[in-house]
């Protein structure tokens, strides 16, 4: 991979300009959440990119990556969860906002005990763009 990262595609911007602009931010922020999606160049040179929920507790986590893993076995497959996109994000709403509006399938991996994406899986199913690209693993 070459040294200079992809440049973001025009897309993901204005996907990210606009949720900024709906929150009150500062240019530092916004600099920052611009930077960090940058990091996802994986997801559009992938076919298929996934998006990994679930609860990051030592057991559950392990499943977690257990999941990633074998969804990255797969050919021109791109499989990441939330804390792979580096940066202090205030609102983690807006991270997982940001970046489910790029990725091809949201995979929530659900435990027995109340998750850590409890939000998030709101959105999944009360977001008709999220709900048509989800998929719930338990």
């Amino acid at each position: 991979m070459p040294d200079d990262p992809a440049p973001v595609p025009e897309e993901v911007l204005t996907s990210a300009k606009d949720r900024l602009e709906e929150a009150e931010i500062s240019l530092a922020d916004n600099e920052e959440i611009l930077h960090a999606l940058s990091e996802l160049t994986p997801v559009y040179e992938s076919d298929r990119s996934y998006f990994v929920l679930g609860n990051y507790d030592r057991e559950p986590i392990r499943r977690l990556n257990l999941v990633v893993d074998r969804l990255n076995r797969r050919q021109d497959a791109y499989a990441f969860r939330m804390v792979d996109i580096r940066g202090e994000w205030d609102n983690s709403i807006q991270k997982f906002c940001l970046i489910a509006d790029v990725v091809t399938y949201l995979v929530g991996v659900a435990e027995k005990e109340p998750s850590d994406f409890l939000v998030e899986q709101g959105l999944l199913v009360g977001t008709t763009e999220y709900f048509s690209k989800s998929h719930v693993l338990k």
